[in-house]
Order: structure tokens, then C-alpha cells, then sequence
């Protein structure tokens, strides 16, 4: 019993190390304010589309009113085979510097997205590609902002944050609560000099890298990982060449899932992205939470039982809840959302059961549905 104890207890210590890792980074990454640019490069902002009907107006009037001069960007819509109104709605906006292009696949391929953002960027002479996704919207200094940042740093690709809003209940905030604290994770590891996680609901590289690193060639038999396998395929070439933008004006807001099997499939797709890591330290980092989870939900049973245990169990969770609720707050409170944090034990505690089954499903070869479309 005491070596099964020291086991749990270097696990919970293991697992505690990450979460300081993930504070420190946090509060290593300089917030920055700046939203004037001082330069004013040309930009594509690039929209992967299917089925956005319901959004696509919101997102370009936003685009639209953007403060960045107007002459300096342009936006390519890439249509992947929308079945709704989406094209329609885009074509009866008649916005000047608005394309929309089909995308056009030949042959069996499982990466829709990555070949729609490939088009885009071939249809591009801009000098900063910008990416989101067709139901996101984002206030009025979002593009320059981001272009500010680029402009002040020598970041060859930048992520910038992503956050949930207009939530409608108690489901949806928990969402939040997680959904920031990946994002948090992703901008601390990129702070720290290992780039995990990014969202191409908000990312800028510039076309030069695209096609210096032949975009997604190597990765382009894998249906997800447009954002996320992009960063670390950037990372092998340029270590120093990435940077997370800090900034308020650059938030792209996007939707919780409004039920829990929607819910179950984004994640379903996000977790599938962890079987193809690299590198070893992510794949320690990932491993390192997955074993926290199983120590958990194990010890759970045998709670009743042995007093050790129980000793242990309530002793971890309450050390994650202080840990974990810190950079959850400082998460929460960067995105204006603090008072969610009274959603973090409820978060910390289906969190076990949720990542273990996600550590499953995303190592073997499952399914899901995407807009219609079953990826595998």
C-alpha cells in the first residue's frame, strides 16, 4: 500500500509542476496594448466555410468595420461544398473586397480544411495571412492589433485568443471555463519555448512561411490539426519564430456548444490532435494529465474503503482546486469572466471522467461528425 501511495502522490506532484509551469508562463506572456500599427502591411484574412449561414453576416460586417485601412486587406471565403444559403448571403452583401472561392477537390481526401486555407492562401498576395472561422466575430481594432503586434515583433506566426460568449447556461459556462483555460495553456507553452496548443479561429502567419515550409505537406493526411500540427510543423523551423498576442482588441468570439453530443464531437476531433505530437515533452505534458485523471477516478472507488486513499483523494483535489482555480482566474479575468470561476470545481471534477475518455478515443481510430460530414 505506501509504494501505491508514493506512486499517487508523485503523480499529483508531477501533475502540480505543469500547472506552475502553465502560472509562470502566463504571467511571463507580456500583455500587449498597443493597437496602432506602425507599418501597414498587406493582409488576406482567410475564411474556411460550411454551412455558415446562420453567422457569415455577423462575422463579415465585423471584418467590414474593421479600423485597419481598408485598401490594405482583402477577405477569401473558401466555400467547402456549404449545402445551406451561405454563398448567397455572402454574394448579396456585396462587399468590394470580399471573394468567395469553391473549393475544389479531386480524388479522396480527409482534409477539407487545410486544403480550403491552402486555397486561400494561393489566391493571396498579401504579405500576413490571417485566419478564423465562419461563426466568430471580433471587435473593430481585432485586425489591427494583430497587426500591430506583428509589426513590433519578428513572430513569423502568431496566435492570438479565442473566447466563448453570449452563454446561455449553466452548460455552456462550464465550456467557457475549460475552453480558457486551453487557451491559457497554449499561450503559456508558447512563452515557455514549447508550443502545444493554438486555435485557427485566430491565427496569423505570414505567406512567405506558408510556402516556405510547403504549408501542409507532411501533415495533409490528417483530417484536423489545420492550427494546432501547423504550429508545431512552424516550430521545427523557426523555434523563436512564434509568439502568442496578449491583447484584448484581438479576441475572436465564438459559441459553446449548445448540447453535450456536440460537445462530445468538437472534442472528439480536438483530442484526436494529441496522437500525432511530436514532441516528447508535449507527449509528458499530456501523459502527465491523463495519469492525474486515472489516479483520480481509481482512487475514487477504493476511497471508501482505506483511509489512505481517501486521504489522498481529498487532498488532491483540493490541491488542483487551488492550483488549477489560479490560473483558471487569471484566465477568467484576462477574458472579463471572473465571476465563472465559481464553475471551477464542477469543471476540475467531470474533467476527470471527460479526460480520460477523450485520452482514449483520441488514440484510436473513431470517428466523428463535422457539419454533416463523417471524418475519420
Amino acid at each position: 500500500m505506501l509504494t501505491i501511495i508514493c506512486i499517487l502522490y508523485s503523480i499529483l506532484a508531477l501533475y502540480i509542476t505543469y500547472v506552475i509551469y502553465f502560472i509562470i508562463g502566463w504571467l511571463r506572456t507580456k500583455t500587449f496594448n498597443t493597437q496602432v500599427p506602425n507599418k501597414f502591411p498587406t493582409v488576406s484574412i482567410i475564411i474556411p466555410v460550411r454551412n455558415e449561414g446562420k453567422h457569415i453576416e455577423k462575422l463579415l460586417r465585423n471584418i467590414q468595420s474593421q479600423s485597419y485601412p481598408a485598401d490594405k486587406y482583402d477577405v477569401i471565403v473558401i466555400d467547402d461544398y456549404s449545402t445551406d444559403n451561405t454563398v448567397s448571403i455572402i454574394n448579396s452583401l456585396n462587399i468590394p473586397n470580399v471573394r468567395v472561392i469553391p473549393l475544389k477537390v479531386e480524388g479522396e481526401i480527409y482534409a477539407y480544411k487545410k486544403m480550403a486555407i491552402t486555397t486561400g492562401v494561393n489566391n493571396s498576395n498579401a504579405e500576413l495571412i490571417v485566419s478564423t472561422d465562419g461563426d466568430c466575430s471580433m471587435d473593430q481594432h481585432w485586425l489591427s492589433s494583430i497587426v500591430s503586434f506583428y509589426t513590433s515583433n519578428s513572430f513569423k506566426l502568431i496566435s492570438s485568443p479565442v473566447a466563448f460568449h453570449n452563454e446561455k447556461n449553466w452548460f455552456e459556462k462550464i465550456q467557457t471555463v475549460e475552453f480558457q483555460y486551453l487557451i491559457g495553456v497554449g499561450a503559456s507553452c508558447m512563452r515557455n519555448g514549447m508550443p502545444s496548443t493554438c486555435n485557427g479561429a485566430n491565427l496569423a502567419y505570414t505567406r512567405e512561411l506558408f510556402h516556405e515550409i510547403n504549408g501542409f505537406e507532411g501533415i495533409d493526411d490528417i483530417a484536423f490539426g489545420d492550427d494546432e500540427l501547423l504550429l508545431h510543423k512552424v516550430y521545427k523551423h523557426y523555434p523563436d519564430g512564434i509568439g502568442f498576442n496578449k491583447n484584448r482588441n484581438s479576441i475572436v468570439y465564438t459559441y459553446a456548444k449548445s448540447n453535450l453530443n456536440e460537445f462530445v464531437e468538437q472534442r472528439k476531433r480536438w483530442a484526436k490532435k494529441n496522437a500525432n505530437y511530436f514532441d516528447k515533452r508535449l507527449m509528458a505534458m499530456v501523459l502527465s494529465v491523463f495519469l492525474m485523471n486515472v489516479a483520480l477516478f481509481i482512487t475514487i472507488p477504493f476511497s471508501f474503503f482505506y483511509s489512505d486513499i481517501k486521504d489522498f483523494l481529498l487532498i488532491s483535489f483540493l490541491i488542483k482546486l487551488v492550483f488549477d482555480g489560479i490560473f483558471m482566474f487569471m484566465l477568467l479575468k484576462f477574458f472579463g469572466k471572473t465571476r465563472y470561476i465559481l464553475f471551477a470545481p464542477i469543471v476540475l471534477f467531470f474533467y476527470i471522467f471527460y479526460f480520460i475518455y477523450l485520452g482514449i478515443i483520441g488514440n484510436i481510430g473513431t470517428t466523428y461528425q463535422w457539419k454533416g460530414r463523417k471524418v475519420i
